[in-house]
């Protein structure tokens, strides 16, 4: 069964290579965010969302960010959690924050 991945610094880099990722930005302490990783992986086991695609999900109060954050200067627009982004290619091609389930699959509709 398909399920979100929690990244870290070191697994971060192979999702991006991924031709096709939705990342969700967390923060460990975020119960809105835990119940919305809770949502996708339900989508995910009901294979209501596209199984073509890696899933994962960083939590950014985590240390080893730095690079991640200058090298990707859209993770400044999650002002607030969660933050749902997509990345084709590795290259950040939309996203919105919050927990709306109809968002996503409207986000995923690009792929």
């Amino acid at each position: 069964m398909k399920r979100i991945k929690k990244l870290d610094c070191f697994s971060l880099e192979d999702i991006l290579k991924e031709d096709k990722c939705l990342l969700v930005l967390s923060n460990s302490n975020c119960d809105a965010c835990k119940q919305w990783v809770q949502k996708i992986n339900k989508g995910l086991q009901e294979e209501t969302l596209p199984m073509h695609i890696e899933y994962g999900k960083l939590d950014i109060n985590q240390k080893g960010l730095i690079s991640f954050r200058r090298e990707n200067p859209w993770v400044e627009k999650a002002i607030f959690l969660p933050y749902t982004a997509l990345l084709l290619e590795g290259v950040f091609t939309g996203g919105f924050i919050g927990a709306d389930y109809e968002e996503l699959q409207n986000l995923l509709e690009r792929v």
